[in-house]
């Protein structure tokens, strides 16, 4: 009744489903180490700014120590303006904790000593962009040639054989039995050893005290292919879902980083007009310093706004299941 043919598909659908696995283990662990070593450089960057702001924090306290000292000022502008230097210390050091701890799990990912992470060379951030164009829309084809929707089919396969398999349990079994017969073929005649012959003998037996045992392994099955067959339905939904999601917010968050890129360039030509305004002595050093700081804050805007699109990048890839 071809039980054996059938309980050799369902280990064939097993073995299927556990090489999709496998394979979206690796798509996610790519995906993991990309986005781990991204965040490293983004830190690298912003560490860099931050020490630049707190340089500038240091020069505008010291000018405003000196007014303190002269009476120009109050001394709450003088506490504010420690407050704010004190406030960019703080801020570098979450950012070096940040760093440090996402060394810490790069050395996880990809097996290498933690003590020695630090020394691994890796690209600068402001030189670091994908070049090749994203797509604006996914086929169909490619959202379900996901490993993990693969692999949710092969176990839905599986566990509807595995129905088939605990359905013919209730037919009999036919033993084959191998058996010495007595013929009256031969020379010796009847009954002489030289005249027996092998024979084999087909039997069909039932058990007939395993029908409760066979109804519930039924139900048993067919329960597991009505759960395999809702995980299948939430599996598809959520590809489709992931994959929208991601196609969304690479798009606005292109948006978001040209409009900050916009910003910056004009922070960039204010500091420029205010650097010329210093040197022909409109302004003072502390307007200067003023729009210093407000370049270096659109540059770590603009630093945070291009990891996000970069990163989002990723998680396209990762939903379409490294079909990109």
């Amino acid at each position: 009744f071809l039980k054996n043919h059938d309980k050799t598909k369902s280990s064939k659908k097993s073995y299927q489903a556990s090489k999709f696995e496998e394979k979206s283990i690796y798509i996610s662990l790519v995906t993991d180490v990309s986005t781990v070593y991204l965040n490293i450089i983004k830190f690298d960057r912003q560490i860099c700014l931050q020490s630049q702001l707190v340089e500038v924090k240091k020069e505008k306290l010291r000018r405003e120590t000196q007014k303190f000292n002269r009476g120009i000022i109050s001394a709450t502008q003088l506490n504010n303006s420690k407050k704010e230097y004190e406030t960019a210390k703080n801020n570098l050091e979450d950012l070096v904790k940040s760093r440090d701890k996402a060394l810490t799990q790069l050395a996880v990912l990809i097996g290498e000593c933690p003590d020695n992470i630090a020394d691994l060379k890796r690209e600068s951030f402001d030189k670091f962009e994908y070049t090749s164009k994203i797509p604006t829309c996914v086929t169909s084809d490619v959202i379900f040639s996901r490993p993990d929707v693969l692999s949710t089919e092969a176990q839905l396969k599986k566990a509807n054989i595995d129905v088939r398999v605990a359905r013919k349990e209730f037919l009999p079994t036919i033993n084959l039995t191998g058996v010495y017969a007595l013929s009256n073929i031969g020379a010796a005649g009847f009954g002489s050893w030289n005249s027996t012959v092998a024979a084999i003998i087909a039997g069909a037996t039932l058990d007939l005290f395993k029908g409760g045992y066979k109804v519930a392994n039924l139900k048993i099955f067919k329960s597991r292919y009505e759960q395999m067959f809702e995980k299948y339905r939430q599996v598809n939904l959520t590809a489709v879902k992931e994959v929208n999601d991601s196609l969304l917010f690479v798009k606005q968050d292109t948006i978001i980083d040209n409009n900050t890129i916009k910003n910056l360039n004009i922070q960039k030509d204010n500091y420029n007009r205010a650097n010329k305004k210093f040197n022909n002595g409109v302004i003072s050093c502390l307007e200067l310093l003023t729009e210093r700081e407000a370049l270096i804050s659109a540059q770590q805007a603009q630093v945070n706004t291009k990891s996000n699109r970069l990163i989002d990048y990723l998680t396209l890839y990762k939903a379409v299941g490294g079909k990109i």
